[in-house]
């Protein structure tokens, strides 16, 4: 069971994050790859509520699953970080290159981190207790 769930979140979060990058590149018109940093930093904060929101939960293993290692997964993208990284630095703009890296690893502890907080609010929590910590679904 676990094994279909992880595989359709992965296709939902597959199709959301073309969405997205369909979405943010339109708008931005730049070389800088904002879909592909927009849905990392929204797929970390995602995960840090559900870190900190299915481990009180109700919700059955096999959706914990489909929800942060299948959706959560098949939303975001390092390897994607990673080429497009390469690829502006190829192209001689480096110093973008490091911005995006910057951006992209400072944003995504801060998005999952309000993700954790709002989390902890919704189940009653001041603070992530281990399940979170332990990064368990």
């Amino acid at each position: 069971m676990h094994r279909s769930a992880i595989a359709i979140g992965g296709a939902l979060g597959a199709i959301a994050r073309y969405g997205v990058g369909v979405v943010a590149v339109a708008g931005a018109g730049t070389a800088f790859p904002w879909g592909t940093l927009a849905v990392n930093i929204a797929g970390a904060w995602v995960l840090g509520l559900l870190m900190c929101v299915l481990p009180r939960s109700t919700v059955r293993p096999s959706v914990r699953a489909g929800l942060t290692i299948g959706f959560c997964g098949g939303f975001t993208t390092f390897s994607a970080f990673a080429h497009e990284t390469v690829v502006l630095s190829r192209e001689g703009s480096q110093s973008l290159a490091m911005t995006y890296v910057v951006a992209s690893v400072a944003l995504g502890v801060m998005a999952i981190s309000a993700g954790m907080a709002v989390g902890a609010l919704l189940v009653g929590r001041g603070r992530e207790g281990p399940e979170a910590r332990a990064g368990r679904p």
